[in-house]
C-alpha cells in the first residue's frame, strides 16, 4: 500500500512538472520571439579611424658617433640644454701625432731626394765635356725617380691626415634648444652609434603608423583626438608622408605610410615616447536620424531592411540609409524618430511574427 502511495506521488510530481513546462511554453509562444530593441533617435554621427602612435617632439636631433674616445660629457639625460650649447667633447690627439710623424718624414724624403740631386749635379760637373753615360750616373737618375715618388706618397700622406683632422668630431654641441631625453656617452670609452638625443618637448606630435588600405580615408586637416589613459588631447592631421616604407610586423612585413599629428593642448602629462591611442575624425554629421548598425540587415540584392515592432509585431521595414559611422547608421528613408528596431534580429524571424523585449538584468 505504502509502496503505491509513493508511485502515485512521483507521478503527480511528475504530471505537474511537465505541465509547468507546457505551460511556460505556451505563454512563449503566445508572446513570440524575445528580442533585444533599440529606438530610433536623433543625433550626432562621428566617423573614426582609429589606431595608436607614439609621441615625439616634433623638433629632434640626434647626435652619433663613429669610434672616437670620450674625453668629456657635459650634460645628463634630462637636463635642459640651449643652442650651441656643448654636449660632448672628443678626443683627436692621436691624429695630431700622426700629423706630425707625417710631416717628418716628408721633410726627410724632400732631404733625400735634395741630396740625391746634389749627388747628380756633382757628377755631371766632374764629367763636364765628356759625351758618356757612366754606371754611377744611372743609378743616381733611377734613384732621384724613386724618391721623387717617396717624396709624393709622403705629401698625399700628410694631406690625407690633414683632412681627416677638419672631418674629426672634436665635440657636439646641440643645434636646437631642448632637452636631453638620450644619452649613451660616457668619459673614457668609445663613441659609436647613437648617443646624444636633443628634443624641444613644448611642440609634440604623435607619429603614425597607417596601413596603405588606410591611408586613402585620411586629409591632411582632419580632426583628431588622442587619448592617453583618462586624459584627451586636441589635435590635426598635419603630415602626410608621400612615399611608403616596410616595417616588420607580428604577421611579417608591412607596407605603411608614416603620418603625422599636431597636438594642439599639450600639457605636463604628455611625454616624448609616450604610447597613445588616437581617432581621427574621417566625417561628422550632426542630427542625423540614426539606428545602431547591428539593426540593419542586407538582402543578396543589396537592399537594406530593419525590424520595427509595434504593438508587439515585427514589421520588415524597408529603409535607405546615408552617413555611417563605425556603430551607428543614418536612415535618410523609412524611419521615423521613436521607432523601435530590432537589434541582431534572428534569421528565423519573419515579418509579422510575434515578439516580446528581453528584459534586462539588473
Amino acid at each position: 500500500m505504502k509502496k503505491s502511495v509513493k508511485v502515485i506521488s512521483i507521478l503527480l510530481i511528475i504530471v505537474a512538472a511537465f505541465s509547468l513546462i507546457l505551460l511556460g511554453l505556451s505563454r512563449r509562444i503566445k508572446k513570440g520571439t524575445e528580442v533585444t530593441m533599440d529606438t530610433v533617435k536623433r543625433g550626432e554621427l562621428i566617423s573614426l579611424y582609429s589606431t595608436n602612435g607614439i609621441v615625439e617632439s616634433k623638433n629632434k636631433k640626434e647626435y652619433y658617433g663613429f669610434g672616437n674616445k670620450v674625453v668629456k660629457v657635459y650634460v645628463k639625460e634630462g637636463e635642459k640644454v640651449k643652442k650651441g650649447q656643448k654636449l660632448v667633447d672628443f678626443e683627436v690627439q692621436d691624429l695630431t701625432n700622426q700629423l706630425k710623424i707625417a710631416e717628418n718624414q716628408y721633410e726627410i724624403a724632400k732631404l733625400q731626394l735634395e741630396s740625391l740631386k746634389e749627388q747628380k749635379e756633382k757628377l755631371n760637373t766632374s764629367m763636364q765635356g765628356q759625351n758618356i753615360q757612366t754606371q754611377q750616373g744611372q743609378n743616381l737618375d733611377n734613384q732621384i725617380k724613386i724618391q721623387e715618388k717617396q717624396v709624393e706618397i709622403a705629401r698625399l700622406n700628410v694631406l690625407s691626415i690633414k683632412e681627416n683632422i677638419k672631418k674629426q668630431q672634436k665635440f657636439i654641441v646641440s643645434d636646437i634648444d631642448g632637452v636631453v631625453t638620450f644619452l649613451n656617452a660616457k668619459e673614457g670609452a668609445m663613441a659609436q652609434g647613437l648617443i646624444v638625443t636633443v628634443e624641444d618637448v613644448s611642440s609634440l606630435n604623435v607619429a603614425l603608423n597607417v596601413n596603405q588600405y588606410d591611408i586613402v580615408n585620411l586629409k591632411k586637416g582632419q580632426q583628431v583626438i588622442v587619448k592617453f589613459y583618462d586624459k584627451s588631447y586636441k589635435g590635426t592631421l598635419d603630415y602626410i608622408s608621400p612615399v611608403a616604407t616596410k616595417v616588420q610586423s607580428m604577421q611579417g612585413v608591412d607596407t605603411v605610410i608614416k603620418a603625422y599629428v599636431k597636438i594642439l593642448n599639450q600639457d605636463e602629462n604628455l611625454k616624448s615616447g609616450f604610447d597613445v591611442d588616437v581617432d581621427i575624425i574621417l566625417g561628422r554629421k550632426d542630427n542625423a536620424l540614426k539606428v545602431p548598425a547591428e539593426a540593419v540587415i542586407t538582402d543578396k540584392y543589396g537592399n537594406e531592411y530593419v525590424y520595427v515592432v509595434e504593438n508587439g509585431i515585427a514589421n520588415k521595414v524597408k529603409i535607405k540609409t546615408g552617413f555611417t559611422s563605425d556603430v551607428e547608421v543614418e536612415v535618410v528613408e523609412g524611419l521615423k524618430e521613436g521607432n523601435k528596431v530590432i537589434l541582431n534580429p534572428p534569421s528565423t524571424l519573419t515579418n509579422g511574427a510575434k515578439v516580446f523585449e528581453k528584459e534586462v538584468k539588473e
